[in-house]
């Protein structure tokens, strides 16, 4: 549901990793133009959310209002995901690197996210690729970004 507006609306901002056999393993998702995302999820998939899980709309609300306090200055955000069993081999690293030449060619500065937990192994992987904090909400999420 969370990737409904990436799959329907920026298609061509989604990097998807397969094994040998071309089953996905990982992938990443963008988008590019916050205003337009939030006005979207706003309209078309928060509906959607509230009627399929309305369990996680505190969190969705949560998750807005938190990538507000930094998406002015850092439109595009990502979301990345790979599977336990395929992490720490280097896939992260290639779909990130891939994303970033093609937001580079499309002329943007910085690529954004929102990490829930310092004390997570995707907070870590960030630091290493080379994040930086951007914001800090006080309950040890933070907002990292990359300079392209």
């Amino acid at each position: 549901m969370f990737n409904d507006y990436f799959t329907e609306q920026e298609p061509e901002h989604i990097w998807v990793a397969t094994d040998k056999e071309d089953k996905p393993i990982g992938y990443v998702i963008c988008n590019t133009d916050y205003i337009r995302y939030k006005q979207l999820m706003n309209q078309i998939y928060y509906p959607r959310l509230k009627q399929l899980s309305p369990e996680d709309i505190e969190f969705f609300e949560s998750f807005l209002l938190a990538l507000d306090k930094v998406v002015y200055n850092h439109p595009v955000h990502f979301h990345i995901d790979i599977l336990p069993g395929h992490q720490r081999q280097g896939i992260g690293h290639k779909l990130l690197d891939a994303l970033g030449k093609q937001l580079i060619s499309e002329e943007f500065e910085t690529m954004m996210l929102y990490a829930s937990s310092r004390n997570s192994v995707g907070y870590h992987f960030y630091l290493k690729y080379g994040f930086k904090e951007i914001h800090d909400y006080q309950n040890d999420a933070v907002a990292l970004a990359y300079y392209l």
